[in-house]
């Protein structure tokens, strides 16, 4: 559901889709700008709210730095 909701799927989202039912879904995405003035992030991580659900933030940024970043 999470994905869906990220990546599209009108079927599940438009009126005219839904018989003008509300599926809770929508279209429109939460957007978040924050200005790195430093070099202190050697990466972001983007995903969906559905990685949020299984991994931790700081579990994340663990596997990014032993698997994308070994010599770090």
């Amino acid at each position: 559901l999470a994905l869906t909701r990220a990546i599209g799927d009108l079927y599940f989202k438009l009126p005219a889709y839904t018989e003008n039912k509300n599926t809770g879904l929508i279209a429109t995405p939460e957007i978040k700008m924050i200005e790195l003035l430093n070099e202190e992030f050697g990466f972001i991580i983007i995903a969906t709210d559905g990685l949020w659900q299984s991994v931790s933030p700081n579990e994340a940024c663990d596997l990014v730095k032993q698997n994308l970043m070994p010599n770090e």
